[in-house]
């Protein structure tokens, strides 16, 4: 367009110039310019097709750089880009006398199914004429990236994480007597009220709260799928809260759990507990990767009393933490993915009695396997059912889902 122009003044102060000197050869060149723009205007009919090689579905990860395949046919100088949103395009300028293949870089920044347009502008060959035309291009879906899934999950952690700590670990208020509830599988009967038991013809506990001799447990899960590259992370979040709450005054016990067995450490003050805690916090690293599977199915009321029934006589978590007598704040640090079901049933009971608050490690941000296409399709399924598992257990207690870095000053800083 700038050539046209250039072309269109000199034709313009050919004019003047002949008029004010009274010289017919200015007036000359400027008509010849004239009927040579008349011309390649009135000629230039530019046939450019494209053809894209790819017309299917074209999956990609989010932030990463493809190439698509484009055949361009006709005559003309050729600049062409893709158009669409959440989409950065490569500008090519290539001339084209026949047929001429070329590839169109393009990055989407953002997840989901997007069409794009193939805007391409032909000129002629000297530049004079210009011609735009938009083609049908292609459809893209854009997976997460593992690293996008990661910041997503730390960032909504980051928003919940203090308002989660301040409710869930151990509270302000200091009441002697703290409330009636119905009687659950492992309390203390000296604690039953039998008056109000009479009136309300079934078992009702007194309790009886005082915030700095209140017991706080940590339940450290070191099922099978826990050891699968999560059980440093977790065993050292364990210690980090053990070692502040003790040296905040508290008595802190530990319950360790494992596929049908446990072992418990009773509540205790001083650093000679502590050392207690620290040397009894042992696992065996498993190999293989990470389960990324958990459900949680709907539990009934018929359900939840055949699991009361029954879970006196299991061997793990569900003893342990029906053996606790007195209301107590428990810490449980689980990836919630061995027997979710159940520990799903076991809350249920138990909240009415305890304060609790679950320390999730993410799976998903815990995998270190390869990563292709198909991976990320499934790291993102993982992503989206654990977001139903989180708000599911989020409805029983405070859940915060933890990443590989989450645990630093952070969680210190809002514990203290």
């Amino acid at each position: 367009m700038k050539r046209e122009l250039y072309i269109w003044t000199l034709v313009f102060l050919g004019i003047l110039h002949s008029y004010l000197i009274g010289d017919v050869l200015p007036a000359i060149f400027a008509f010849t310019l004239f009927l040579y723009m008349y011309y390649s205007k009135v000629t230039f009919n530019p046939n450019v097709t494209v053809r894209i090689n790819n017309n299917n579905l074209v999956s990609t990860e989010e932030g990463k750089e493809i190439e698509i395949p484009v055949l361009f046919m006709g005559r003309g100088i050729i600049n062409a880009e893709f158009k669409g949103d959440y989409i950065i395009s490569e500008k090519v300028r290539l001339r084209v006398e026949g047929q001429r293949n070329a590839k169109i870089k393009v990055k989407p920044i953002k997840k989901g199914i997007y069409d794009l347009r193939l805007k391409v502008k032909i000129e002629d060959f000297l530049g004079l004429q210009i011609q735009e035309k938009i083609f049908p291009g292609v459809r893209i879906e854009v997976v997460p990236s593992v690293d996008s899934i990661r910041e997503a999950a730390k960032e909504e952690y980051r928003l919940r994480l203090k308002e989660r700590y301040k409710k869930g670990i151990v509270g302000t208020e200091s009441l002697d007597f703290h409330g009636l509830r119905e009687y659950i599988p492992g309390d203390d009967i000296k604690k039953i009220d039998w008056k109000a038991s009479a009136r309300l013809k079934k078992l009702i506990i007194r309790e009886f709260l005082k915030e700095k001799d209140s017991e706080v447990y940590i339940v450290l899960d070191q099922s099978r799928e826990m050891r699968k590259g999560k059980i440093d992370y977790a065993s050292a979040l364990a210690l980090y809260i053990a070692t502040m709450l003790i040296r905040n005054g508290y008595y802190v016990g530990l319950i360790k759990y494992w596929e049908g067995g446990y072992k418990r450490i009773p509540p205790g003050r001083g650093e000679g507990h502590l050392n207690k805690i620290r040397m009894e916090i042992k696992y065996k690293r498993e190999r293989g990767i990470l389960s990324l599977r958990a459900e949680i199915g709907k539990v009934s009321t018929r359900a939840l009393n055949f699991l009361r029934k029954s879970f006196r006589k299991k061997k793990g978590i569900w003893e342990a933490l029906l053996e606790i007598k007195t209301p107590s704040y428990i810490v449980i640090i689980s990836d919630l993915t061995s027997q979710t079901s159940r520990l799903y049933a076991l809350l249920s009971m138990i909240r009415k009695k305890h304060r609790i608050i679950i320390l999730s490690p993410n799976p998903v941000l815990f995998y270190q396997g390869d990563l292709n296409e198909e991976t990320l399709r499934k790291l993102y399924k993982r992503m989206k059912e654990r977001e139903k598992i989180i708000r599911k257990f989020n409805s029983l207690a405070p859940t915060i889902d933890l990443g590989p870095s989450d645990y630093g000053k952070e969680v210190l800083r809002v514990i203290e």
